[in-house]
């Protein structure tokens, strides 16, 4: 898929992961546990780590073990918020942290942690737990957040069943509106019972509602992550909704539109298709390249998703009118299948082919015509002495449409039908029009064996005319209608199972792929 990403990034598309997660910033929907295998006692252990290292002076090695466990916290809210004793092991590792960036004097940083602190919790400060200067920072902390105003935050998702927990405490189902929130970056965390959930950051601002509204079926199945980002979809059903999940997707980002791209193997050959889906509900566009047309037509297809420029060999979906649900956006994959020229047939090959028929022809004819039948040495098999050249004009109309067959192939990636009624057509005509040429008529000077070709000519020829006609319809349906997937990039002839999906975004276009077998 590089030449087609690349060519998409080329367009002002965005294909790296962590490039995605900074477009949507507290919009990216990420599991509500990154960290498999830690517990809370890990953290607890971090903390007393850092407090038994802090009262000793190692204040390097405190702060490190503290920022470990802040990080566990935040990075797996999930892991916490189920038991109310969690409150304090959170409450603890803010606290010492904030401290010990104030000892090493990193003033700056060590009040920022300490109003992070104060959105989790407005509880004060033990003094006997962690001495006086804690107690000043956390007052210090207090003034300046005074001062910044307040706002609102409202929490809702499509699944009434979906517990809501903002700063790592529940707040409600369903649904929440948080008045009087500190400005700022508020851990969110949606979690419906049998799930790990899904973590947001959401920022608040002074004097403004800030909203999250979760659809959960397409943000639980939404992978951002890591080295890739798309859809993780494991059932058959789920995967026939991707388009919409897409579709839904860039509506609430407020994206222009969704590229899907899926990498599908059919009947041994592999191809390279997508479909773009606006958000504003316009009929989808798509396209597909096989994979032995190289790099040239792989970027023809993302600059085809990009702007609808064409390009030679470009399968194009047609699109349907508006309102058309868009797993509608196919054809019968029986009869419109496609493939492409087989991996041992470059586009050399069908061009080379093509005119070494068309030599082979001239080359005939040219012999034909310069041997004449001589009365007094006529051949000793009783013919004019052509047939040969007859021949040689035959095999070259074989050739001819043999590359013809692979030219139709290799172009427009048309299925075997196509190109073979394409093919015998072209050659058909060829053979046709040499046999009614080539016809003699008999005459008292002619040879004892003549070619009384006319008439098969003329039936050889109409079968040919006959033929092609029905290959240029089939190119035409094939070209006009055809795709062999539905919305989601799946083949309807078969179903497989193995996938990678990815996500990519700009400032108004994203882009959803997935790589695999279908």
């Amino acid at each position: 898929m590089a030449p087609v990403l690349d060519e998409l990034e080329r367009h002002g598309f965005i294909v790296r992961a962590d490039e995605i997660r900074h477009l949507l910033q507290g919009r990216a929907p990420r599991p509500g546990r990154l960290d498999d295998g830690k517990t809370v006692a890990d953290i607890k252990q971090m903390i007393a780590t850092g407090r038994a290292a802090y009262d000793k002076g190692l204040l390097e090695k405190s702060e490190t073990a503290l920022r470990s466990a802040v990080q566990l916290i935040r990075r797996n809210p999930a892991l916490l918020v189920l038991d109310t004793n969690n409150e304090q092991v959170v409450y603890n590792a803010f606290v010492s942290l904030a401290m010990t960036l104030s000892k090493r004097g990193k003033s700056p940083e060590a009040m920022s942690v300490m109003i992070e602190l104060l959105r989790i919790s407005s509880a004060p400060i033990p003094e006997n737990d962690f001495g006086p200067k804690a107690r000043d920072l956390h007052t210090e902390a207090e003034k300046q957040a005074q001062a910044t105003g307040r706002g609102a935050l409202t929490v809702s998702a499509s699944d009434n069943r979906a517990m809501i927990f903002v700063d790592y405490k529940y707040r409600g189902l369903g649904k929440v509106a948080l008045g009087d929130q500190l400005p700022g970056s508020h851990a969110v965390l949606v979690q419906i019972p049998g799930t790990i959930g899904l973590q947001y950051e959401r920022e608040v601002r002074a004097s403004a509602t800030s909203a999250l509204d979760v659809n959960w079926p397409v943000e639980s199945a939404l992978h951002l992550d890591g080295l890739w980002a798309g859809f993780l979809l494991a059932a058959d059903a789920d995967r026939a909704k991707a388009s919409l999940y897409a579709t839904e997707f860039a509506r609430s980002c407020n994206t222009d539109d969704i590229i899907i791209l899926s990498l599908q193997t059919i009947d041994g050959i592999s191809f390279l298709g997508g479909i773009q889906y606006p958000a504003n509900g316009d009929p989808p566009i798509g396209a597909f390249a096989p994979l032995s047309g190289g790099e040239p037509l792989l970027r023809a297809l993302g600059t085809y998703l990009y702007d609808g420029t064409m390009a030679a060999g470009l399968r194009v979906l047609r699109r349907p009118v508006r309102g058309e649900a868009p797993s509608a956006a196919q054809a019968d994959s029986n009869t419109t299948r496609p493939t492409s020229a087989p991996s041992w047939a470059p586009s050399w090959v069908s061009a080379a082919t093509m005119g070494a028929g068309t030599l082979t022809i001239i080359g005939g004819a040219v012999a034909y015509a310069r041997t004449s039948y001589d009365e007094q040495h006529r051949p000793s098999d009783g013919t004019d002495g052509r047939n040969p050249s007859v021949g040689v004009m035959l095999g070259g109309s074989l050739v001819l449409g043999g590359g013809v067959y692979l030219w139709s192939r290799d172009s427009f990636g048309t299925s075997r039908l196509t190109a073979g009624a394409l093919g015998i057509g072209v050659a058909s005509i060829a053979a046709g029009v040499e046999y009614y040429l080539v016809a003699q008529e008999p005459l008292p000077t002619a040879p004892r064996y003549i070619r009384d070709t006319a008439t098969a000519g003329i039936v050889v020829g109409a079968a040919g005319l006959a033929v092609t006609g029905a290959g240029v319809w089939l190119l035409h349906r094939d070209r006009a209608a055809a795709t062999t997937a539905d919305a989601n990039g799946k083949s309807q002839v078969a179903s497989r199972h193995a996938w990678t999906p990815y996500v990519s975004a700009g400032a108004t276009q994203a882009l959803f792929g997935c790589a695999g077998s279908f």
